[in-house]
């Protein structure tokens, strides 16, 4: 079954269902403009990641992929101090994932044309989830409809690729055919990633794209972490030491931007707390 169809069917599946919950929902209009660049650069990131991937090891790509912490913090951070915090946490997961892959199996240097792919991938999907928090930081929308139009956008320029690959609709249809397991694990995949995708959305919306990209990359490196104590039950010391740092890095950014104290409406005009009504007449 071709890469192209499964995220076709995805994305219509997807589609359909935000489509019809909106449909049923007093929902505010809302302009599709917006969305179309999010959209491209989320299809362009997939492509250079699937392209790259061919050319390239998970070495390489495991480390493309906490690099964008390092663009995304240059647009999240307060100030200059947390920019040089970030770029640091970033180079440290990338070293880390490099390095499990380099000192595990036999490396080669991939080709220029991967390490190019490498870099279309780091800055699309950095500026997807940017674009998505200015999105939602202008025009106030929803989950659902910031889900609605983006596989709209991308549904758009994924169908052409169907008939452009040569006999991908055929071999499909031969593997649903002679396989209708593929039928199930197609629909179990197709709802994993509607709810990959909400909750990615989700995490944008309510704390931004670079809390987003940091959950991505901490997510990978404590996985990795496991996977080295399980195959080979021991850490080196400067493992250690930089897992220790990155959390340390982490916790005092959170620190120092206390999120746990804002308090909503604190900076509302006075006129808004005065009681227009009072029970008690004064005269």
């Amino acid at each position: 079954m071709r890469p192209t169809f499964v995220m076709c069917f995805t994305r219509m599946v997807s589609l359909a269902a935000t489509g019809t919950y909106l449909f049923f929902r007093m929902t505010r209009p809302t302009h599709p403009g917006p969305f179309a660049l999010p959209a491209v650069f989320n299809t362009l990131a997939t492509v250079s990641q699937y392209i790259a991937l061919g050319f390239v090891a998970f070495a390489e790509f495991g480390a493309a992929k906490s690099l964008r912490i390092l663009i995304v913090g240059l647009y999240g951070s307060k100030d200059n101090k947390e920019r040089i915090a970030w770029g640091l946490v970033s180079f440290l997961a990338a070293k880390w994932l490099f390095w499990y892959e380099f000192s595990r199996t036999e490396w080669t240097m991939p080709l220029p044309i991967g390490i190019i792919w490498l870099i279309i991938f780091i800055l699309a999907d950095s500026y997807t989830s940017i674009g998505q928090e200015e999105i939602y930081k202008r025009f106030k929308v929803s989950n659902f409809t910031m889900m609605f139009y983006i596989n709209s956008y991308m549904l758009i320029l994924i169908i052409p690729q169907l008939f452009l690959e040569e006999d991908t609709l055929l071999v499909t249809a031969r593997a649903l055919t002679h396989n209708p397991w593929y039928i199930c694990s197609l629909l179990l995949l197709t709802v994993c990633a509607g709810i990959a995708q909400f909750f990615a959305l989700r995490l944008i919306r309510q704390y931004g794209a670079l809390t987003f990209t940091v959950a991505c990359t901490f997510r990978t490196l404590f996985t990795v972490v496991a996977a080295k104590y399980l195959r080979y039950g021991y850490y080196d010391w400067y493992e250690v030491l930089e897992v220790i740092g990155m959390i340390l890095i982490v916790v005092a950014i959170m620190f120092r931007r206390k999120p746990w104290k804002r308090t909503h409406g604190k900076n509302l005009p006075r006129v808004l707390y005065a009681d227009l009504m009072p029970l008690i007449s004064e005269d």
